[in-house]
């Protein structure tokens, strides 16, 4: 499904995954019939804890691998742009605190003690606020957890 959002008179919009969880069993055959491709799944209620989080796990995996290499790399490739370019044109402070989250990450597992860095969803904020990134770059560097393994790969800072 894609969902859009104004932000300071811009149009977002972001792909999301949607499951439904209704007790109206018509809703539910409406919404088949009607929206093909944007609900991922229908429940119905009553539903457990452990069907519904069984079902949040299948679509997270689902869109997850629906995720090419080719777009995985490109998602990659602007990420590392992202972070270069807060970096480079960011405050002081700014380039401290992404250079300790690069570090953070990077020595996770190993006994770091760079845990309270902040995260990328906060310095992806905080360079909104500089006016470095819009909210689709924003988004995109909150990402980085899920793709962190091969932007850090890249050496940045």
């Amino acid at each position: 499904m894609i969902i859009a959002t104004m932000s300071c008179g811009h149009l977002d919009i972001a792909p999301i995954p949607v499951l439904v969880v209704t007790g109206k069993r018509e809703a539910a055959a409406q919404l088949r019939a009607s929206a093909p491709g944007w609900v991922v799944d229908i429940l119905l209620k009553p539903v457990s804890s452990a069907q519904l989080r069984q079902a949040v796990e299948a679509v997270l995996a689902k869109h997850q691998e629906g995720e090419t290499d080719e777009t995985l790399e490109k998602i990659q490739e602007q990420q590392f742009q992202l972070i270069q370019r807060l970096i480079v044109e960011g405050s002081d402070s700014l380039v401290f605190q992404t250079c300790r989250r690069l570090s953070s990450d990077r020595m996770r597992g190993r006994g770091s003690f760079a845990g309270n860095a902040p995260s990328w969803t906060e310095i992806a904020e905080w360079a909104k606020y500089e006016g470095l990134l819009d909210a689709q770059q924003a988004r995109l560097l909150s990402r980085i957890p899920a793709t962190r393994p091969q932007v850090l790969q890249k050496g940045v800072a």
